[in-house]
């Protein structure tokens, strides 16, 4: 007869966060690029409000090749730590995409839809920027068993997190004067 677990974890979240040693060679590419393209098109408005966004297809931009090796690199990791890889046949990046968040912009509230896992890489960070807030998915459970508390990452240039695309998350309002900017992906995982 097959044992009994004791304890099952149902949607159980993580947040990973990955340094990169090389941001200090990488970022001042991308930095220029989000800026060219910034001034040349419109924003492609999704969560930011009053910032910028370029369109989904950052991925192409020859500035982000080597950086992109490292997000893949990040998302194995976080992928073997807390999924069954024994059900995983491949995954990929699906869009990838920079924010511009000048002083008063902000992210408001919301989730990734149509993907399994979403990013952000912090390119450009003001030394007062706000931090990136997830929301607690258990925060109308009883605070004493489970803790209602939301968790916070602060932003560091050359910082990657991964998080399950499903958790909502938000940044507050920047109040420095310099922008903040930083890229945002979603992946996709294909089942075996």
């Amino acid at each position: 007869m097959k044992k009994m677990k004791e304890l099952t974890g149902i949607n159980t979240t993580y947040i990973g966060q990955y340094m990169y040693d090389k941001h200090k060679d990488v970022n001042p590419k991308i930095v220029k690029r989000t800026l060219e393209l910034s001034k040349k098109y419109p924003s492609n408005q999704r969560s930011n409000e009053l910032g910028w966004q370029s369109k989904t297809d950052f991925y192409k931009e020859p500035c982000v090749e080597e950086l992109g090796k490292f997000v893949n690199d990040c998302l194995m990791k976080y992928i073997k730590q807390t999924i069954d890889t024994s059900i995983i046949k491949d995954w990929y990046i699906t869009d990838l995409w920079a924010n511009i968040c000048p002083k008063y912009s902000y992210h408001k509230r919301h989730t990734h839809p149509n993907s399994d896992l979403s990013g952000a890489y912090y390119i450009q960070v003001p030394e007062s920027a706000p931090e990136l807030i997830f929301t607690n998915p258990h925060r109308y459970m009883r605070s004493l068993i489970i803790g209602s508390a939301d968790t916070a990452v602060s932003p560091k240039e050359g910082l990657c997190v991964i998080f399950d695309s499903g958790l909502e998350h938000e940044v507050n309002i920047n109040l420095s004067e310099e922008p903040r900017i930083a890229l945002s992906f979603n992946c996709q995982i294909n089942k075996i």
